[in-house]
């Protein structure tokens, strides 16, 4: 034994995955009358000499009751730090499942109410949730993608708790899609089974936001477009008030544009309604938006667009001149009680087959200005 000094230590291959394992094998190898050194955690650990608390000394600086002493008190104060979480949790329950309920739509607030209360029993007690939900009110309130990044980046979390706030607002902001896609650097670098969970919630979240819209302003315009629209075109112009409801703008186009036709029913000039449609609008898109539904609907619309657009569409604001020309005539021999039953059949037939000739219409210049939209409107939330 006296031979079993650290000058005639040869290394050894051994690798220990703990402190103990590696104590318990230098031991040994003195046992067996074997000077050698083992790496652990870039120290040598020499056999010759070896004992529990001598190594324990070399890496860790305590013996190893101490250690074991100071481990059980750690693990004590976090057992008592994460029931202490855990009961502050229960206790935010109701107030996070409150909260949480003014940032997202009213068709996701049974899903939310379910996640608050698994998460709350989760690894985290819930602090992910009042994250989230921090993050979803910033962006209800219009702060930028770019500031709610930065608050996300600076919280002090580990990744698996980041990665559940992202997927928190993901699922429940009304924003959330984009938002996901902006944070993750764009839509390449998302893979194609989480592109298509995005592209699913954005679809939900266009069909809340229409309900939602609707539900507060739907009525409302109906009966402000009755005045100004032919009753035989109110069923198109719902049905382009629904889509304009689910898209960003949330129907301002269509607030818009009524309030443009309000003016030229009240005799204002063209040039008069041109200019509010500007003043109001904050977007190229939005108002060239709103001049098409005028033009579509009001029942000036035609000569409103072929004063301010000279020369554009030409074909269908001609059509469109003509058919609110018969309706305008359809309109005065029913108040004035005129005609026959059998000739009003006859020009109804005729109508509705004109009308749908311009729906198609409609439809094609929608798909144009929805693509001028998406090459023009570069403004991220900005409201029309």
């Amino acid at each position: 034994m006296e031979n079993l000094t650290r000058e005639n230590a040869v290394k050894d291959d051994f690798f220990g995955v703990d402190l103990d394992r590696c104590i318990d094998y230098l031991i040994k190898c003195r046992e067996q009358g074997k000077s050698v050194y083992i790496m652990f955690n870039g120290q040598k650990l020499f056999s010759c000499d070896a004992t529990v608390n001598s190594i324990y000394m070399q890496v860790l600086g305590k013996t190893k009751e101490e250690f074991e002493k100071d481990e059980q008190e750690y693990f004590s104060r976090y057992r008592e730090e994460m029931t202490k979480k855990r009961e502050e949790s229960k206790a935010n329950r109701e107030k996070w499942k409150k909260i949480g309920c003014k940032y997202i739509f009213p068709e996701r607030v049974e899903e939310w109410e379910k996640c608050v209360d698994i998460t709350v029993g989760g690894v985290y007690g819930g602090t992910d949730l009042e994250k989230a939900i921090t993050a979803m009110e910033m962006l209800e309130s219009g702060t930028s993608f770019e500031n709610v990044c930065n608050y996300i980046k600076g919280i002090n979390t580990s990744g698996n708790s980041a990665s559940l706030i992202k997927t928190l607002i993901l699922n429940f902001s009304k924003k959330g899609p984009d938002f996901f896609e902006h944070i993750e650097g764009g839509i390449d670098n998302i893979d194609e089974n989480t592109r298509r969970m995005i592209e699913r919630i954005r679809n939900q979240n266009r069909e809340y936001q229409t309900n939602e819209v609707l539900a507060k302003k739907g009525s409302e315009w109906r009966k402000r477009a009755e005045t100004f629209i032919y009753p035989e075109r109110m069923a198109e112009f719902e049905r382009i008030m629904r889509q304009r409801a689910g898209e960003k703008f949330r129907g301002a186009d269509i607030e818009l544009a009524l309030g443009a036709m309000e003016l030229l029913d009240k005799g204002l000039s063209f040039e008069q309604v041109e200019k509010f449609i500007e003043d109001k609008s904050n977007t190229i898109t939005g108002a060239s938006m709103a001049e098409n539904i005028v033009l579509s609907f009001s029942k000036k619309g035609p000569e409103f667009y072929e004063s301010i657009r000279p020369g554009e569409a030409t074909d269908f604001v001609a059509q469109l001149k003509e058919i609110n020309s018969k309706l305008a005539d359809r309109q005065r021999a029913d108040r004035g009680k005129k005609g026959n039953v059998h000739s009003q059949r006859e020009e109804l037939t005729s109508l509705v087959a004109q009308k749908r000739s311009l729906e198609a219409e409609l439809r094609s210049l929608e798909a144009e200005l929805n693509n001028s939209r998406e090459q023009t409107d570069k403004t991220e939330g900005q409201e029309i």
